[in-house]
């Protein structure tokens, strides 16, 4: 069931609306920023957040770079242990 259906599922695996997953995207790259900074690392960061509903339909996620394999680097990070969404964040570091 998807967004138009969420009135007849039970509270705990109705989405959340909208602006409240705008908001957690948001505050997830921001406090990944933060932490990042606070490392004091030589890097320039670029993060990114996918956040989806879990409704049947699949999502394809793809991502290209020219980087320097010896100092450069991404990190990405699944979430999928909500019964309504899964998410994933993407970390790019490149070395100054």
């Amino acid at each position: 069931m998807c967004l138009r259906d969420r009135d007849s599922r039970p509270n705990h695996i109705r989405p959340p609306p909208s602006a409240q997953v705008d908001a957690w995207s948001e505050n997830i790259c921001e406090g990944v920023l933060k932490k990042l900074s606070g490392m004091k690392k030589n890097y320039k960061y670029v993060v990114t957040t996918t956040l989806t509903q879990k409704c049947g339909a699949g999502i394809h996620i793809s991502r290209a770079s020219i980087m320097d394999q010896e100092k450069d680097m991404i990190i990405k990070v699944d979430y999928d242990s909500n019964p309504t969404i899964s998410g994933m964040v993407a970390v790019y570091c490149v070395a100054i």
